[in-house]
C-alpha cells in the first residue's frame, strides 16, 4: 500500500513538473528561461523601475501555449500593444498603467519580465569598430515601440546625450544613432527599445545567350504566349542614369541622380532592353516600363512607385553590408525592413542577387557555403537569386550559397550570371560582363508571367 502511494505521489510530482516546464524564449544572442510569476499584484511595482515609460509599462510576456488571435485582439482592445514576437510563445508588449496585469494571467500568461539588456543588444554594438572603407559607415539601428513618434524618440535621445543619425531607412519603430563606444547600452536601457543592432550601410556593386538559356523565346513568340512585359512596371536599383540609351526610349521613368555607367546599363538591358541596336541583345521583358533609381533608393521608395506606377517587381544586383564573411548570413535590420515592406505590399516582389562570395570559406561552413550576403539577400519575403553558367548550367564558382545562420536555405533559384550579353552604355554594341551577378534574367521572366497573370 505504501509503495503504491509512493508511486502515485511520484507520478503526480512528475506530472506537475512537466505541466510547469516551459521552453526558453529564443533570441539571436541566446536563450532566456523566464521564471513563472510569483505574485501578479506586485508586477506593477516590479516593472515601474525598469519598464515604465510615460503611461505604459514594457515587458516580455510568455504564454503557456500559442496565443489565439481572438484573445490577442481582446487584449489589444484594452490598449495592450504587441510589439515584437519571439520564438517560445513570447511577446514584447506595452501595457497601459491603468490595466491590471491579471488580465494577462487569465489568458494563460505564465511569465513576465523586463527585457534584459543582454537580449536587446547585438554584441557587436557594444564595441563598434569603424569600417576601413570610407564609402561605408556603421550606425546603431534602434527598434522600438512604433506607436511612439520619431520626434519623441529624437528628443529623448537628446536628453540622454545620445547622438541621432539620419538614415533613409528611418521609419515608424526604426531609428538610427551614431555608433560610439558606450552608446548602445544607454540606448538599450530605454524601456520602449527592444533591439539595438550595429548595422553597416553603403550600397556596393555585386544576354543574347541568356534568353535562350531560360527559354524566353517561346514565351515571347507571337505564335506562343506573346509575353514581352507590356503593361508591367519593373524597378531597377543600380549605379547608372540609363536615360541616354536608345534601348529604353519611351519606357523609362528615371529617378537616378548618377551618370551613365556600364553596370547599371547592363543590368537594365538584361531586364528590359529593347534590342534596338542588336536584337540578339534584347532583354527578358523588352516591352516593360522601367523605374530606374540609385541602388537601394529603389527599395526605400517602392511604396510610392507601387502607388504611382503600379510597380510589381524590382531588380537589385548589389549588397549593402560588410564585405566578405563578416557580412554574410545574418537576418538584420535591412532584412526586417524589406520583409515588413513586402508584407504591407503583397503584390510587390523584390528580386535580389545572392552575392559573389562563393569562393570564400566562412567558418564553420565548408568552402562556398554560408556565403549568402546579410541584409536584403537574407530577407524571408524576397526572391534571392544565385548565378549559374549559361553554357553548362553549373552553379558559378563565385555564386553565394546558403545556409543562413538561422538555418534557412538560400538562394531560391539560380539564373545566368556569367558571360551574359546585354545593352552597352555607349549605344553601339552588347557587352559581356564576366562577373555580373545576374538576378535580372529572373526579374524579366517574372515580369512576363505577371503580365500573363494580370490578363
Amino acid at each position: 500500500m505504501n509503495l503504491r502511494l509512493a508511486f502515485v505521489a511520484l507520478f503526480s510530482c512528475g506530472t506537475l513538473m512537466s505541466s510547469f516546464a516551459q521552453s526558453p524564449v529564443r533570441f539571436s544572442t541566446g536563450d532566456f528561461t523566464m521564471p513563472a510569476v510569483g505574485n501578479w499584484n506586485e508586477l506593477t511595482t516590479q516593472l515601474s523601475v525598469e519598464g515604465r515609460w510615460d503611461n505604459a509599462q514594457y515587458a516580455l510576456v510568455q504564454w503557456d501555449q500559442p496565443l489565439a488571435e481572438s484573445t490577442k485582439q481582446r487584449l489589444e482592445g484594452m490598449g495592450i500593444r504587441f510589439i515584437s514576437y519571439y520564438p517560445g510563445m513570447a511577446y514584447f508588449v506595452a501595457v497601459p498603467v491603468s490595466v491590471n496585469w491579471q488580465v494577462l494571467q487569465a489568458t494563460g500568461a505564465r511569465s513576465v519580465s523586463a527585457l534584459p539588456l543582454a537580449y536587446k543588444l547585438d554584441p557587436a554594438a557594444l564595441n563598434p569598430v569603424a569600417p576601413t572603407n570610407k564609402s561605408e559607415y556603421r550606425v546603431l539601428a534602434v527598434q522600438f515601440d512604433p506607436s511612439i513618434s520619431l520626434a519623441t524618440m529624437k528628443e529623448r535621445f537628446r536628453e540622454q546625450g545620445i547622438t541621432y543619425q539620419y538614415h533613409k531607412l528611418e521609419s515608424p519603430g526604426l531609428i538610427f544613432v551614431q555608433a560610439r563606444p558606450g552608446e548602445a547600452s544607454r540606448v538599450a536601457a530605454l524601456p520602449p527599445v527592444y533591439h539595438v543592432y550595429l548595422q553597416e550601410v553603403g550600397d556596393k556593386l555585386l544576354n543574347y545567350a541568356s534568353r535562350a538559356t531560360h527559354g524566353i523565346g517561346s514565351l515571347a513568340s507571337a505564335s506562343g504566349r506573346a509575353l514581352r512585359g507590356a503593361g508591367i512596371t519593373v524597378g531597377i536599383g543600380d549605379d547608372a542614369d540609363i536615360s541616354t540609351h536608345i534601348d529604353f526610349s519611351g519606357r523609362l521613368i528615371n529617378r537616378s541622380p548618377w551618370v551613365p555607367n556600364d553596370h547599371g546599363t547592363h543590368v537594365s538591358g538584361t531586364t528590359a532592353g529593347a534590342g534596338i541596336i542588336n536584337v540578339r541583345n534584347q532583354g527578358m521583358a523588352p516591352k516593360a516600363r522601367l523605374v530606374n533609381q540609385f541602388f537601394s533608393d529603389i527599395l526605400v521608395n517602392s511604396p510610392t512607385y507601387v502607388q504611382d506606377y503600379d510597380m510589381v517587381l524590382t531588380n537589385n544586383s548589389y549588397f549593402s553590408v560588410q564585405v566578405g564573411c563578416p557580412g554574410n548570413g545574418r537576418y538584420d535590420i535591412l532584412s526586417n525592413y524589406i520583409d515588413n515592406q513586402l508584407k504591407a505590399y503583397p503584390k510587390l516582389l523584390h528580386v535580389i542577387a545572392a552575392g559573389n562570395d562563393g569562393s570564400l570559406t566562412c567558418t564553420p561552413y565548408p568552402s562556398s557555403y554560408g556565403t549568402i550576403k546579410s541584409g536584403w539577400q537574407s530577407a524571408k519575403n524576397v526572391l534571392t537569386v544565385g548565378a549559374m553558367m549559361v553554357n553548362d548550367y553549373a552553379i558559378a564558382y563565385f555564386s553565394s550559397r546558403g545556409p543562413l545562420r538561422d538555418g534557412r536555405i538560400k538562394p531560391e533559384i539560380v539564373t545566368g550570371g556569367w558571360a551574359v550579353m546585354s545593352s552597352n552604355a555607349n549605344n553601339t554594341y552588347g557587352i559581356n560582363f564576366g562577373t555580373s551577378m545576374a538576378s535580372p534574367a529572373a526579374t524579366g521572366a517574372l515580369a512576363l508571367l505577371n503580365e500573363r497573370y494580370r490578363q
